[in-house]
């Protein structure tokens, strides 16, 4: 049983104290007035080898330091080896190297399979296509490792994906490096073992792999019929179904319900259920094609997944019914930590916290705190703290793995345990502010009251600037559609900024100066727009096949830029007067809910 962490990009994979530069000092946040508990640590070693960071664009929601949990051990895996502790006293049980000649370790299953067994890979220079093998996370042992080869002039491990994850199953190894391959080794000694899918000279199959689930999307070279098919472990066939609308599947989000991470036509990345026959059912949450979200799986009937969604503050948890794809709740933007994770049924927290300011200017950064809290999916609306830890240094560089016992935390050269208790009894108190954080005026609209309002565009200007409407929204209030018979690519990003008026004037202000700023409008200098908003302006340029618009507009104390841009154009495409005109109507969509918002109160 696996307890792996890792954010979603390697410069962000320290927790946010990191951000806390001399530059941004102020940003500190200073003491609190009433804290969590203290939770003291069970135990420390120095014996711990450099940890294994994963750089890739993954996120894993149980922490940024990749650590299994087998009986009472608790095993942490390094980029040259791994080292077993006693989880109860830390002692360690046995130290592992791995051959050099192998390189370091570059990727890792998620989990280890029921007796114990975790598959990795090593990278190959700069790459992570040169071994796979497998480890006895119980005894130490490297049970086998082999070589990655070509197996055909399409399939050359230079075209393997940097994405490649293995996968581990009570029998078997897998992994899926590239599209139409799909390679599986016996679990304890590494012997190939013949692939459901044989290898095919073109990019026809589409693998994912979890747990011991397989589900492919295969398209006839001959036919170009398309397919879905999902096979166990062993590589027996499960159930196979028309693939109508072309989807490829990326990744497994769960099995029980199955909720598929899809690829659609026209550049759509996507959640949907299917059920237990292959049938296609809703789709489920947000499209997210072009977002990194952080998706913590499913808890039940509910898939809690964190987005941004158009407001420049906070990256708010959410949750959506798997069965009707709709949503059931969503935190508020300054509610939602820093750092979520999963701990078994429940949601856990991380909010990094400076503990002070110093003699002189700015914030210590020496004894950083962490305030540890979990969420019931079923009742977010409180979070219960479960304790605070203080390292004794600036936790700049601290990885974090937790299992349903204890927190580890690596810090420097030295791996900490903390035990934590099963639930908390208190709520957590309210996060300090930020030295210099945002105070808003008495009639400000906030962060918290635009979270949503993307979703106040309607289908008929989305349809008039060419998206389509019958899949869900975007994370991010970003869309995109390529392939499209009336252009070719379409593009639109919708940013929503509410600027605090304690200073008057701050929000005029500050569109006057992104106005000006003619690289990021990529076009030429912007116009006033009348009768829209309390001001707007506006920037198009139509070049040969690419049309262009930008634009600038204020309600109150809420600045919203909407860049559009549409590559491809058919000769009977709307004149770029017309598409001006469709653009504006993206702020008329959402200066009508901030007006219902303002209205209300």
């Amino acid at each position: 049983m696996k307890r792996h962490l890792a954010a979603a990009l390697a410069a962000v994979l320290l927790l946010p104290v990191a951000a806390c530069t001399d530059d941004v000092e102020a940003e500190a946040k200073p003491d609190a007035t009433e804290r969590p508990t203290e939770i003291q640590a069970a135990w420390s070693s120095d014996e711990a080898q450099d940890p294994y960071r994963d750089t890739r664009f993954t996120f894993h929601p149980e922490g940024t330091l990749t650590t299994w949990r087998v009986a009472n051990r608790i095993v942490v895996l390094g980029e040259n080896g791994a080292t077993a502790f006693d989880q109860e006293d830390g002692h360690t049980l046995w130290s592992l190297t791995f051959p050099a000649a192998l390189g370091q370790v570059c990727a890792a299953s998620e989990t280890t399979n029921r007796n114990g067994s975790a598959a990795l890979m090593f990278s190959h220079g700069a790459t992570c296509t040169g071994s796979i093998g497998a480890l006895d996370a119980a005894t130490g042992k490297l049970l086998w490792h082999r070589t990655l080869k070509a197996t055909s002039t399409f399939h050359d491990t230079a075209y393997f994906s940097g994405e490649a994850r293995p996968n581990v199953t009570d029998t078997s190894v897998t992994l899926a490096p590239t599209c139409g391959l799909f390679l599986i080794y016996d679990v304890r000694t590494g012997a190939a073992r013949r692939s459901p899918l044989e290898p095919r000279d073109g990019c026809y199959d589409q693998v994912a792999a979890r747990n011991a689930l397989l589900v492919a999307s295969r398209t006839d070279p001959e036919t170009g019929a398309d397919t879905l098919e999902a096979y166990d472990d062993r590589g027996h066939l499960l159930w196979s179904r028309p693939n109508d609308d072309e989807a490829e599947v990326r990744t497994i989000v769960s099995t029980t319900p199955l909720v598929l991470d899809l690829s659609l036509p026209g550049g759509h990345r996507l959640y949907r259920r299917y059920d237990d026959r292959g049938r296609a059912r809703n789709f489920v949450a947000y499209e997210n094609s072009d977002s990194f979200p952080t998706l913590l799986g499913t808890f039940g009937d509910r898939l809690v997944v964190s987005y941004g969604f158009g407001s420049t503050y906070g990256n708010p948890l959410m949750a959506f019914d798997v069965t009707t794809g709709e949503r059931i709740w969503r935190q508020d933007p300054d509610l939602t930590p820093e750092v979520v994770g999963r701990r078994g049924e429940q949601i856990l927290t991380i909010e990094g916290v400076l503990p002070g300011p110093t003699s002189g200017d700015g914030y210590s950064r020496a004894g950083a705190e962490f305030w540890i809290g979990v969420i019931d999916p079923a009742a977010p609306d409180v979070t219960k703290a479960l304790g605070r830890i203080r390292l004794t240094t600036t936790g700049s560089h601290a990885l974090f793995s937790w299992d349903e016992k204890n927190l580890y935390v690596h810090d420097g050269s030295t791996l900490t345990a903390y035990d934590l208790p099963q639930t908390g009894d208190e709520p957590m108190p309210a996060y300090p502010e930020p030295g210099s954080g945002r105070v808003w005026a008495e009639d400000d609209l906030t962060n918290v009251d635009v979270v949503d309002s993307c979703l106040a565009i309607t289908d008929t200007t989305i349809e008039a600037l060419g998206f389509r409407t019958d899949l869900p929204r975007p994370s991010g209030c970003r869309w995109r559609e390529t392939a499209r018979p009336d252009d070719h690519d379409k593009t639109m990003y919708v940013e929503i900024f509410p600027i605090s008026e304690v200073d008057p004037g701050a929000a005029t202000r500050q569109v006057q100066a992104w106005k000006k700023q003619k690289i990021a409008n990529f076009v030429a200098a912007m116009k006033p727009v009348d009768g829209l908003g309390d001001e707007a302006w506006q920037a198009t340029q139509a070049t040969g096949d690419t049309f262009t618009s930008r634009l600038i507009a204020r309600r109150r104390n809420v600045v919203v830029i909407v860049h559009y841009q549409s590559s491809g154009l058919r000769d009977d495409a709307p004149r770029p007067t017309a598409m001006q005109a469709r653009v504006r109507r993206v702020f008329t969509d959402l200066d009508a809910d901030l007006t219902r918002i303002l209205d209300a109160r």
